[in-house]
């Protein structure tokens, strides 16, 4: 019978929130049990949305039958950027990590010059070992970052990728930052650019390729509810063919 979201916190279970500041300062102390449990990826294509899906992913989980990997799901997106850059071993502002800024032109070069790595190249290591750990966990949906990439392996995870018409984003982007169509233009093609160059430099993906992901979504054509539906009715038949990961990928 569905039941109140507050209900699946309980039962003196850890919240991904606490779990992940504990891995965060002392990851090979933290005893994580492997249920295998599902989890959700959205990459998108700024202005296409991406957020609202997600939290309308969760309040469709929240309507399903008392299971256990329908308890407890939650969101990491602007909540994953804070705790990381809470984290000393982080070294990023929230707004960058929160606008998922990434050069790779002269101040990177002159970093990797005198510490012998990529500025860049450390900060998404960081990154993407946080999002493995969360994958693991599971019963999250996980926003950008490249998490479509970074938990490949992971056979629970259903990987969605969100599209629309470029004129739609930038009136969107319009809205959601009070910009005028010329910054709007300018900023939804910045952002599509440095996720692009993310993808390709460290995956040697194009983030474009439909074969990184088990859905793609216009989300003109549809909205955010059939979407969310969709996405639900995916976990569920995954679930069900799952089993659960034996390794830990999460550990540095």
């Amino acid at each position: 019978m569905p039941r109140a979201a507050a209900a699946r916190l309980g039962r003196g279970r850890m919240t991904h929130l606490e779990l992940l500041r504990k891995y965060l300062a002392r990851n090979r102390d933290l005893d994580v049990v492997d249920h295998g449990y599902p989890f959700v990826t959205i990459s998108r294509e700024p202005g296409a949305g991406g957020h609202t899906l997600g939290r309308e992913i969760i309040r469709e989980i929240d309507a399903l039958e008392d299971e256990p990997w329908t308890r407890g799901w939650d969101l990491f997106d602007q909540k994953l950027c804070a705790v990381l850059a809470q984290d000393p071993g982080t070294q990023a502002s929230f707004d960058s990590l929160v606008r998922e800024d990434y050069s790779s032109g002269l101040h990177q070069s002159v970093y990797e010059m005198f510490v012998g790595r990529a500025e860049g190249h450390e900060l998404q290591k960081r990154i993407a070992a946080v999002i493995r750990f969360l994958a693991f966990v599971g019963r999250v949906v996980i926003i950008g970052r490249a998490g479509m990439c970074v938990t490949r392996g992971f056979s629970a995870g259903v990987h969605v990728r969100l599209v629309a018409p470029l004129e739609v984003r930038v009136r969107r982007m319009m809205d959601a930052l009070s910009l005028d169509e010329v910054q709007a233009r300018a900023e939804t093609q910045r952002q599509e650019k440095s996720r692009a160059k993310l993808i390709r430099d460290f995956y040697d993906r194009d983030i474009a390729d439909p074969l990184l992901y088990d859905m793609v979504f216009n989300t003109v054509a549809m909205d955010n509810a059939t979407i969310a539906r969709a996405i639900v009715l995916a976990l569920r038949e995954r679930r069900g063919k799952t089993s659960a990961v034996r390794e830990r990928p999460f550990q540095s």
